[in-house]
């Protein structure tokens, strides 16, 4: 079951144990606990969950207010059949006028099957429909797998693949010879080929993969870190309830909005604007906004120490089987329903 959550600092809310109590062995079996049967526990699990990123998406974005001209970013993300993500990101500066960078990015690897001797390229998922066509009229040799071949098979095959584009001509950002891979960017003019598909990521591993260093993002913005982008990548799709990518599906678009702040705590905050459109037989539209700043977490802080008398550095855990803490609990839930947070 869903549910261990780090709130703040290093203090833990336990919803998992009490949802596995209330589901019983067989989703039937279980006692409800002060009338919240599992589903309800495990709703608030994700709640707190989607408030530990509300609490620090201001902080995170110090750099993109500091080191960009961007002051909004929008996304669209939709799914259906169990499947879905970000379909397209746009970026806006001060005058609500698109940002377009003008950076085309290409990953291309060279792959073995699958429980055989036979490899074939492999083109990066962010890259445009006519580039990937142009890339599979050029690399065709598929035997250059040695370290030595693929660097000079690739460096021999650039000129001939930059003949067929007449704006901007591609150059290499890295060659993972080892693994036969190869990065490139090119600069392009008059918005062709730059959307942008993702942000850059930090995957489950910790690492950064070198298709994310080559990222139209990372090249126009080199003082926004790879972590930056992940985090609000992350508190994009948090922001959806669940359920949004299975059956009908749906469609979504979430804003955020980074203005100056007359609160002289804080140097900006951030606006988030969720439109959800869920498929059910016709379209259902629910919208929300939220307002997020830097001091959001020293308010929190302030209130669990003062009020509820919760050292949020001392690595405590709230359990929702404990009668105790289910009232905290729930006492720092109805806080952050107030604070929108």
């Amino acid at each position: 079951m869903r549910g261990n959550s780090t709130l703040l600092d290093n203090l833990v809310i336990n919803t998992s144990d009490a949802s596995s109590k209330a589901f019983g062995k067989s989703g039937t079996g279980g006692k409800t606990i002060d009338g919240f049967d599992w589903w309800a526990i495990s709703c608030l699990g994700d709640r707190f969950s989607k408030a530990n990123k509300n609490l620090g998406i201001a902080t995170s974005l110090y750099n993109v207010w500091h080191k960009t001209d961007i002051r909004m970013i929008e996304f669209d993300v939709n799914g259906c059949g169990d499947d879905g993500g970000i379909e397209e990101v746009r970026l806006y500066d001060e005058d609500d006028t698109e940002i377009k960078l003008g950076i085309e990015c290409l990953a291309l690897s060279l792959n073995k099957a699958y429980n055989s001797n036979v490899y074939s390229w492999d083109v990066g998922y962010q890259t445009n429909w006519n580039t990937k066509e142009k890339v599979q009229s050029v690399f065709t040799k598929t035997n250059v797998t040695t370290a030595n071949e693929f660097v000079d098979y690739i460096n021999s095959h650039l000129k001939p693949f930059n003949e067929l584009f007449l704006n901007g001509k591609w150059k290499i950002h890295s060659i993972d010879a080892k693994n036969l891979q190869v990065q490139f960017y090119r600069n392009v003019q008059n918005g062709e080929h730059d959307r942008i598909y993702s942000l850059p990521y930090v995957n489950h591993y910790g690492a950064t993969l070198p298709e994310v260093v080559n990222h139209p993002m990372m090249l126009a913005y080199p003082d926004v870190s790879t972590s930056t982008w992940s985090k609000l990548e992350n508190h994009c799709y948090s922001q959806l309830d669940g359920g949004w990518e299975i059956n009908e599906g749906s469609q979504n678009t979430i804003q955020y909005r980074l203005t100056p702040s007359t609160n002289p705590d804080n140097e900006y905050h951030v606006e988030v604007s969720v439109e959800q459109n869920r498929n059910i037989m016709e379209v259902e539209t629910l919208e929300d906004s939220f307002r997020f700043t830097g001091s959001d977490e020293k308010r929190l802080r302030t209130y669990l120490q003062d009020e509820l008398k919760l050292n949020t550095y001392a690595g405590a855990t709230l359990d929702f089987n404990r009668k105790a803490d289910r009232t905290k609990i729930l006492q720092i839930k109805e806080w952050l329903d107030k604070e929108g947070l």
